[in-house]
């Protein structure tokens, strides 16, 4: 033990087989359920109604993208209709790709010729 002292060493604190933290690592809270449950709980507004969290936000993201918001836009879309798929381009590229072991084949694959 670098930088300990040795005379404040407990020989064999632990048992063999035994874990230094048995009840090992602390749970995190569950976001999600946190998250759904405060959406969920309706609130007074500024009209004095009462409103659910989720709600309002999904209000607010409605009147920013109404003028102009790029970033509430893409938010409404992207949660209504999902994120389009992004095309990739991969030019350039080589892969080696091995031959299973137990193939007896004499066919070649890309990268077999041999110069």
């Amino acid at each position: 033990m670098p930088g300990g002292n040795p005379a404040k060493i407990v020989p064999h604190q632990y048992k063999k087989g035994q874990s230094g933290n048995p009840k090992g690592r602390p749970k995190l809270p569950d976001l999600k359920k946190i998250l759904a449950e405060s959406l969920n709980e309706k609130r007074i507004g500024k009209d004095g109604k009462k409103h659910r969290a989720i709600d309002v936000v999904i209000n607010t993201l409605i009147v920013k993208a109404a003028k102009g918001d790029v970033r509430a836009i893409e938010l409404l879309l992207d949660r209504g209709y999902g994120k389009p798929n992004q095309a990739l381009q991969v030019t350039n590229v080589n892969i080696d790709v091995a031959r299973p072991a137990d193939d007896d084949s004499d066919e070649e694959l890309p990268g077999d010729e041999i110069d």
